[in-house]
């Protein structure tokens, strides 16, 4: 009898659902804990299974490291000592003289909201607020500052690359933000269109209309994409420092107290710590911009008058169009001047976009390099090629979003609040991106436009019509629910883009007027503002005309 009670209650449980293993009932849990942490972007990449591969051991053995050496010793390796600069590396102008920098608790509020694990408190915020204007005005003396310089040095997975990257003190963080946010307008102003790590906004997507657009203009031969080796730890400091002092005076004393000496980077299970010897911190708040403005000197260097074509920088890459012999003789050039400025272009990591029937003329003009010869290639988000090449690009990009958005229905199923935070703050943004720089037809999103309604079947946990699918996808405003129609809004976003950057691209084409004013970021910063406006408005109009039809 006990055995058969014990039947007969078991059969009145609950059975689990079919397919919910262990390892995916896990990884949705860890999928949720992420998002409640506010690490959307970590969780969405975590569930979609694109994180890279982590952070590596230092003991562990360098994958696809030919000389077989340990995660520390290739870390080691990307920390050189620093060299002696070259001469020309430093700019011969007058120094400009150096104002004052206020920092105020505001700074370091807004800084600290901002950093992760941050403090608040009203007092520490006036505190150091002190420090970081003491830093930017005065000279420090580096033995005040050594220990707060200290990074946690972590080796990322780049599969099968390694990354540095410095993980420095929580306070000189929000310190390096709120500098940036006191004085960052001055690095995007020299930078302007010279630079565009420097924080301009929507300046890569006015390089990826520049470079693609040229090239399907169908008046140039070709388009190298070049890259370099670990510049942001190569670069050499003193110049940088020197250059900066020049350019962007206001954060000169701040970057020259924290930099003048070697920071000590310490790993886990490690005794003996690296020494950050050139170059910038990858981590630091502030390496960007540092790099954007050092870089200046090398970028004018390499500058062409229009009618030879135009190149784009952001931080290590760069792009030139135009004819086969003048890109040639551009890439010697960058060849013989990079690395007097500790800038090593890598051939094998560069690609020579070409057009159709210039393939053989571009092995004769460029053999005897090391450049991939290739018909199209990936380009800061965006592809140059052919309209081919262009179509399997897009269509690749669809197909991972499609299996994303599955991932993110599995998810729905179970913690539809989390899945939905994730898929409107963080995934949407990347196919809104793509759009933007992109001019694709509507029908090449109808797969991804399917799996968003399934994902909204799945968030709702009942089949969803194409009626109830229309009122969902519309901004909250509106009565949806923040899900974006990527078929509704394909044109519109690369229009909006266009616009926006329509001065960043002619300055890139034509370069700064000899009768006029130099490319001007405050002008192209309204510009964008008008043209996400517009866009706006034109989006509210749209999705008013869906409510009342799907009504």
């Amino acid at each position: 009898q006990l055995v058969q009670e014990a039947e007969r209650n078991n059969a009145l449980l609950a059975t689990r659902p079919v397919g919910k293993d262990d390892a995916n009932e896990a990884t949705l849990r860890q999928f949720r804990r992420l998002v409640d942490k506010d690490k959307v972007r970590q969780a969405v990449r975590f569930l979609t299974e694109r994180g890279g591969g982590g952070t590596l051991d230092p003991n562990d053995l360098a994958e696809a490291d030919p000389a077989g050496r340990t995660i520390r010793e290739v870390l080691e390796s990307k920390h050189p000592a620093q060299s002696d600069p070259d001469p020309s590396c430093f700019l011969d102008r007058p120094l400009p003289p150096l104002t004052q920098v206020e920092i105020t608790s505001n700074h370091i509020e807004r800084a600290a909201r901002a950093t992760k694990e941050a403090p608040d408190h009203a007092e520490l915020r006036s505190e150091l607020a002190a420090m970081a204007s003491h830093i930017a005005n005065e000279d420090v003396p580096w033995e005040r500052l050594q220990a707060l310089r200290a990074c946690r040095l972590i080796g990322l997975d780049k599969q099968p690359k390694v990354r540095p990257i410095g993980i420095g003190e929580v306070l000189m963080r929000i310190m390096g933000k709120a500098i940036a946010k006191a004085v960052g307008v001055d690095a995007e102003i020299v930078c302007g269109a010279d630079q565009l790590c420097a924080g301009l906004k929507g300046g890569v997507e006015g390089a990826i209309h520049t470079v693609s657009g040229e090239f399907d203009s169908g008046g140039v031969e070709c388009a190298i994409l070049v890259d370099a080796t670990n510049v942001f730890n190569t670069m050499n400091r003193p110049a940088a420092l020197w250059n900066v002092r020049i350019l962007w005076p206001r954060c000169s004393r701040f970057l020259f107290n924290t930099y003048r000496g070697h920071a000590a980077l310490y790993m886990r299970d490690q005794s003996a710590p690296l020494w950050s010897q050139g170059g910038t911190t990858q981590g630091d708040p502030l390496a960007s911009l540092f790099y954007s403005v050092a870089t200046l000197p090398l970028v004018w260097e390499m500058k062409r008058p229009a009618d030879e074509g135009p190149q784009a920088w952001f931080a290590d890459d760069s792009a030139k169009v135009r004819g086969l012999q003048p890109v040639r003789e551009w890439w010697d050039e960058l060849q013989r001047r990079g690395p007097l400025r500790d800038y090593h272009p890598n051939g094998k990591k560069s690609k020579l976009v070409v057009r159709a029937g210039c393939k053989e003329r571009a092995r004769e003009v460029f053999g005897d390099t090391d450049v991939e010869i290739v018909s199209g290639a990936r380009y800061m988000g965006g592809f140059v090629g052919t309209a081919e090449g262009k179509r399997a690009y897009a269509a690749e990009k669809v197909e991972e979003w499609q299996r994303c958005v599955n991932r993110k229905a599995d998810a729905a199923a179970k913690y539809p609040q989390a899945a939905c935070t994730a898929l409107t703050t963080s995934l949407q943004a990347e196919w809104d991106f793509f759009m933007r720089v992109m001019p694709e037809e509507r029908a090449t999103f109808q797969p991804l436009r399917d799996a968003l309604t399934h994902y909204l079947t799945q968030l709702s946990s009942h089949a969803v019509t194409a009626t109830e699918a229309q009122l969902m996808m519309l901004p909250a405003r509106h009565g949806g629910i923040g899900v974006r129609d990527p078929m509704e809004r394909v044109a519109a976003a690369y229009e909006t883009s266009t616009k926006g950057t329509s001065l960043l691209v002619s300055t890139f084409q034509n370069g700064d007027p000899t009768d006029g004013p130099p490319f001007n970021p405050f002008q192209h910063r309204v510009d964008m503002q008008q043209a996400v406006q517009e866009g706006r408005r034109a989006t509210d109009e749209a999705a008013k005309e869906r409510f009342e039809d799907g009504l």
